[in-house]
């Protein structure tokens, strides 16, 4: 009987110090990951992120680069974008599904911000690939780069 006493009060005592070491927040989310499926956690994390985005006119255009950068499309009102970007994304991560939510909230106020703001980061990087390809020697290389960094800066 003394055991069991023993063994009751250790027990006790390692639930108290493992609530005071590990963070309130950690623990919260290791209950709430049991409890839901994966598909469903990055749903609603898309969901509270779209939820949570406020357009701005410089809030878009930062957005027009990330855009430009995933090589998604840049043109907000073009009816074949959203096909395109839906097929992309379907194997594509949550990032992707996120901009394009976001993108399609900037496309009502700050749509020419957004476009003008990606198609210039669309051809910065273009210009870039064309050097990669043109030159093959590494000076030569290096140059262009900096000749086209210096143009879009």
């Amino acid at each position: 009987m003394n055991l069991f006493y023993s063994g009751v009060i250790y027990t006790c005592i390692l639930a108290i110090s493992v609530q005071a070491v590990v963070p309130r927040h950690l623990l919260m989310r290791a209950r709430m990951s049991r409890t839901q499926s994966p598909q469903t956690s990055i749903k609603s994390r898309v969901d509270r992120a779209l939820a949570l985005f406020k357009p701005s006119g410089v809030g878009c255009c930062k957005l027009g680069e990330k855009t430009a950068k995933k090589k998604l499309s840049c043109h907000i009102h073009d009816p074949s974008r959203k096909k395109n970007m839906i097929q992309r994304i379907n194997s594509a991560y949550t990032s992707s599904r996120l901009l394009v939510g976001k993108a399609e909230k900037c496309g009502d106020r700050y749509g020419k911000p957004f476009e003008k703001c990606c198609n210039y980061r669309e051809d910065f990087y273009r210009d870039m690939h064309r050097c990669k390809i043109n030159f093959s020697d590494r000076d030569d290389r290096r140059k262009c780069k900096t000749l086209v960094r210096d143009k879009y800066t």
